[in-house]
């Protein structure tokens, strides 16, 4: 379980609310005074991100607590395989269906885009589904003092 922690915004019924800090690693490398790169972290990452948490076990929880929340690291494999590896696999599919019926390069590359495209939408459709399940869903594990 990959687990993470964060501050209870609001609480209502068996879901609650919570505020995450988003940390890099220039947070902790020695070299971030004259390093680039943090600034460039710094301009694209968000420092917190709002979220809505499952609370399965019924903890008693109350706004302004730390909370630890995890999610499964089997669901994040499954949710990165779809996101990154399906638009190149449908990409590489569409490019070897196209190569073997024309000989223009062209509509190749159409293909390969139209491909990625194709593997795009099936990532969303298939995550669409496995997000109803809640397996890829955060929960609340504890509170933290």
């Amino acid at each position: 379980m990959l687990e993470e922690a964060a501050l209870v915004t609001r609480v209502k019924g068996a879901g609650i609310s919570v505020k995450t800090v988003r940390k890099s690693a220039c947070d902790s490398c020695q070299s971030e005074a004259g390093c680039g790169q943090k600034r460039i972290t710094q301009l694209l990452i968000r420092e917190a991100t709002d979220m809505s948490i499952d609370n399965p076990d019924g903890v008693e929880v109350e706004v302004g607590n730390q909370v630890l929340i995890g999610l499964n690291e089997g669901a994040l494999v499954r949710a990165s395989l779809i996101l990154y590896l399906l638009p190149l696999v449908t990409m590489i599919l569409a490019v070897l269906v196209s190569s073997q019926l024309v000989e223009h390069e062209l509509l190749q590359v159409l293909a390969a885009v139209v491909g990625l495209l194709a593997g795009f939408l099936c990532g969303r459709i298939l995550s669409a589904r496995l997000l109803s399940t809640g397996d890829y869903r955060p929960v609340l594990l504890r509170v933290v003092h």
